[in-house]
């Protein structure tokens, strides 16, 4: 094996490796519908069936993308190699969904926005997105160290969703909401996906590499979904993590038209993104600490429960068109948001070693490919709930070109949708979350793993 010394170069290239899947998932979940809807001109309920239609085959590619790493032997590793695939790929396609030809038809625009859709999202989001999530597994098998690449990887989620939504909006609203602004826009972005994928690539080094010079034993697909289907600590961990970004979806989707709608001003999201996030960034390495000092779980459950109370606050500002009370909110969620952020990543890591010690199968690119699945079905599920609530409210993007407001139908619409759904999904997180608590466990988990690998 190899033992290299890590140091603050690998966290951050394991932080630009999550930065390459995230950024172009954020840029589709804020932009895609508002691109297709006002510049495209597409309907957003087609959107919304469009995306929909796509995610059935997420579960899928994710599954399949993880046995790929599982079988993978090569002299850079398992899951390293895919790093350069993902990135290449997501550097085209990024470029390409919103770049959609004026000249074409409305069906051809709609086949245009499923096909890219499928190859940035199915394809090389998976494979980006599994590759990265699961080298967690490979770069240590220390529980503190992975507990602060956990938070690396959310440091570069969060970093990238900053880049993707706040920048993204300040760049648009220079540059204009037009088919010329957004491609200046996304040729940008695609530029950042290259290089950040290109450089986690070259630092980043699995701990065991040369994989294909070493004997490696076959594990059932079978045997793999019992593990998983037996293992209630990975399936309430995949819940909570699906939820969590279906709300992320819903608010990204929604936000520039609830700024837009009901606080009057588009570019009021840029801030609206900032106050989430930047919180979030800021209390990481405090949310490392609590989680050292009082274990995973109690961080999780307790950081998840000050996220509703943000949300419900939230509620408070939108229903009363209280900008102040909203952003107090925002930020009280932000910053409890951080300990989902620091320990996530690091509690499904040893989830899947508790699998390998419970089912004695090592499966850690299927395991692992759940957070690429949480990530991606829950952004695009935001998304396809975003386009339904569009169409039940009745939204007519022809009235933004005109320069005319929305009914007060649809604004009231909006109000209560983004109001009271992420605080009723977030009730249900906190459930899932109460039973997903390995930490008894790890001890004697380690114990017997490590011998395993003295063999």
């Amino acid at each position: 094996m190899n033992h290299r010394k890590i140091g603050t170069l690998d966290y951050l290239a394991y932080a630009l490796s999550a930065v390459v899947y995230i950024l172009p998932q954020y840029l589709l979940s804020s932009f895609l519908s508002a691109y297709y809807t006002d510049v495209a001109l597409v309907s957003a309920g087609t959107i919304g069936m469009v995306v929909l239609a796509m995610r059935f085959t997420d579960g899928i590619s994710d599954l399949l993308m993880g046995r790929v790493i599982d079988k993978t032997n090569t002299r850079f590793g398992k899951a390293r190699p895919w790093l350069l695939v993902g990135t290449i790929g997501l550097t085209i396609s990024l470029i390409s969904i919103f770049n959609v030809p004026g000249t074409m038809s409305n069906g051809v625009k709609i086949v245009w926005l499923a096909v890219t859709y499928f190859f940035i999202m199915t394809i090389f989001g998976t494979v980006q997105g599994v590759a990265s999530n699961t080298m967690i597994v490979y770069l240590t098998k220390d529980s503190g160290e992975r507990n602060k690449f956990g938070a690396s990887n959310m440091a570069g989620v969060y970093i990238g969703g900053l880049a993707a939504t706040a920048v993204a909006s300040v760049l648009l609203s220079k540059l204009g909401y037009t088919q010329s602004g957004y491609s200046k826009t996304m040729f940008m972005y695609s530029a950042i996906v290259l290089v950040a994928g290109t450089l986690s690539f070259l630092r980043l080094r699995e701990f065991q590499e040369n994989t294909d010079k070493i004997e490696q034993p076959k594990v059932p697909l079978k045997a793999v979904l019992y593990a998983i289907r037996h293992n209630s600590y990975y399936i309430n961990a995949v819940i909570a993590g699906l939820l969590i970004n279906l709300i992320n979806g819903i608010t990204t989707g929604m936000g520039v038209y609830f700024c837009r709608d009901l606080f009057g001003n588009p570019e009021l999201y840029a801030m609206v993104t900032i106050a989430l996030l930047a919180p979030t960034l800021l209390g990481l390495p405090m949310a490392v600490a609590v989680a050292k000092k009082a274990g995973h779980q109690k961080t999780l459950v307790y950081g998840r429960i000050g996220y509703m109370i943000g949300v419900a606050i939230q509620a408070s500002g939108l229903i009363n068109s209280n900008i102040p009370v909203y952003f107090a909110g925002v930020v009280f969620a932000g910053l409890c948001g951080s300990t989902f952020a620091a320990c996530f990543t690091a509690r499904l890591a040893n989830i899947c070693d508790y699998g390998e010690y419970q089912f004695k199968i090592n499966a850690s690119g299927t395991l692992m490919s759940a957070t690429s699945f949480c990530n991606k079905i829950g952004l695009g599920l935001g998304a396809t709930v975003t386009g339904l609530i569009l169409e039940l409210a009745h939204y007519d993007g022809s009235l933004v070109s005109a320069g005319m407001a929305q009914s007060a139908y649809t604004i009231g619409f909006e109000r209560y949708a983004v109001a009271f759904i992420p605080l009723v999904l977030n009730l249900i997180v906190v459930i899932c979350l109460s039973f997903t608590n390995v930490d008894p466990k790890l001890e004697q988990m380690k114990a017997e793993l490590l011998k395993k690998g003295e063999k």
